[in-house]
């Protein structure tokens, strides 16, 4: 198999701030005007003369509107804790601890990265996918180091004594295709299946194919990024499709039926550099150009039907963007600067009415936003479909159990709400919801890699994440009383003073 220089592992320790710092720059953003102006709120139609900064806001503002009547609490979330199969396996709740996260414990086997996942499956979640990055794993499927082994092998059975299963994320970091021989594509596949094999006697009962994102199986399964014209190339579903599919077949082939295969891809594409669209009053925009070779919906499906097909199991779906890495798992970024929701991370400005083909529900700062799209999905495979980013029931409690009730999806993908609590699906199931802490989507926990994570980012509401075990911090995640009692002072009822005040 082809070696190449650039792993996954080495682009979260030497690129992950740059990434990150492409997702939250782009205020001031500019987007491609609509074919007539937008309508402002009071039935009057928005100034599109001049070239003023204040039309240029107004527009913005009013690109994707908001609606935030969207909260009610009256569920007792009767679908949410129902169980679930994947494969053949039986998942007790629908909530989902995604691979994500565990990057930023970069360090190794660490008692921190153990307990990191230790806490989820204590604090109720019904299936825990581990992260592959944080791990030096063979890429070519050679031997598990004896420290992973015995690692994962105490992982695997103290999660499953708390009433999770446990899976892993295999994610081979991308290369063009057109620089693969086939030769060297058998070769990734084949590592892929001895990978799995290794870790099933470790005790880990599925494998998530990663083929989102910058990841090698959505190398293949875009026309953005394949230029192949053989068996592997764009010309065909079929042909897309077959890098993935056959990673499943020798996975299963490797480790039985009784080992689950999920696999992870980018639902619907997007050019989110909007390159065709200069200034906010070009009117005669081209929509066509830059999307032209993206995935649409509809090919989506066709592709997740030939891996249900393969032997998948399950499909996990997530957006998009083709430039923006943290949105590609972290969408709910494109809501973060209030008024010009839509935020692109390139100075450009998503229209939720058209671009990833209107199908996005954009008007709920995020929640929810792929859930239509899922929904299509569904209709057409008979395996599970679960989504990702801002799936947040207590976030919304109505909204969200009434996906699932109506089966527009089957279980929610989260890490970021169960980071910041633990406990959070313990306290939804116990009617606690109010006790909850909640992610405010600030996104510090991914600010990059472990080294930078220890040096500038932390959860912006539970102190202790990414923080306990660390030189200077506490030694475990349950707090010690203090040794002497002392009278504490705190000034300001902000959210930091008001949790000051709480641990105090």
């Amino acid at each position: 198999m082809t070696q190449h220089s650039v792993s996954r592992r080495s682009f979260l320790r030497g690129t992950g701030l740059a990434a990150l710092g492409a997702g939250l720059a782009g205020a001031g953003l500019a987007g491609c005007a609509p074919q007539s102006p937008a309508a402002a709120p009071d039935g009057e139609l928005a100034s599109t003369a001049g070239t003023s900064s204040e039309s240029d806001v107004i527009y913005q503002a009013l690109v994707n509107p908001q609606d935030y009547d969207y909260r009610a609490s009256t569920t007792d979330f009767a679908t949410l804790f129902s169980p679930w199969k994947l494969g053949n396996l039986e998942i007790k709740n629908r909530v989902v601890k995604s691979a994500a996260g565990s990057a930023t414990y970069l360090a190794g086997y660490t008692d921190e990265l153990r307990q990191y996942y230790v806490n989820f499956a204590q604090g109720g979640a019904g299936m825990i996918w581990v992260e592959g990055e944080a791990f030096a794993m063979p890429a070519d499927g050679g031997p598990v180091p004896e420290e992973a082994v015995a690692f994962f092998t105490d992982l695997t059975d103290e999660l499953k004594s708390h009433g999770a299963h446990v899976g892993f994320q295999w994610a081979p970091f991308g290369v063009a295709p057109s620089e693969l021989t086939v030769e060297a594509i058998k070769g990734i596949e084949a590592a892929g299946a001895a990978l799995a094999a290794q870790l099933q006697s470790m005790g880990f009962e599925a494998m998530e194919i990663n083929a989102a994102g910058f990841n090698q199986g959505e190398q293949f399964l875009s026309r953005f990024h394949n230029d192949r014209d053989d068996e592997y190339g764009a010309g065909s579903i079929e042909n897309r499709a077959r890098f993935v599919v056959e990673c499943i077949q020798q996975i299963k082939a490797a480790c039985g039926d009784d080992f689950a295969v999920q696999v992870l891809i980018d639902l619907a594409e997007e050019s989110d550099n909007l390159t065709n669209n200069p200034t906010l009053m070009d009117l005669d925009c081209d929509l066509t150009k830059p999307f032209s070779k993206t995935t649409t919906v509809d090919e989506g499906i066709a592709l997740a039907q030939q891996f249900e097909a393969a032997g998948a199991d399950s499909m996990h779906l997530r957006l998009g963007p083709l430039s923006n890495h943290p949105c590609q798992f972290g969408s709910d970024l494109y809501f973060i600067v209030n008024g010009i929701e839509g935020a692109t991370g390139f100075g450009t400005q998503f229209d939720f009415n058209r671009h990833f083909g209107g199908e996005l529900i954009g008007n709920h700062s995020g929640a929810g936003m792929t859930l239509n799209m899922v929904a299509r999905y569904k209709e057409a495979l008979s395996i599970p479909c679960g989504a990702v980013t801002y799936m947040d029931p207590a976030h919304a409690p109505d909204f969200f159990e009434e996906a699932l009730a109506s089966g527009m999806v089957d279980f929610y993908m989260m890490t970021r709400p169960l980071t910041v609590d633990p406990e959070y699906v313990n306290k939804l199931a116990e009617g606690r919801a109010d006790e909850i802490m909640p992610c405010t989507r600030c996104f510090h926990c991914h600010i990059g890699s472990n080294e930078m994570n220890a040096a500038m980012g932390c959860c912006r509401v539970n102190a202790l994440t990414q923080r306990v075990m660390r030189e200077g911090g506490p030694a475990t995640y349950e707090l010690e009383p203090a040794a002497a009692p002392k009278k504490v002072l705190v000034v300001g009822g902000g959210p930091a003073g008001m949790e000051a005040a709480r641990i105090a």
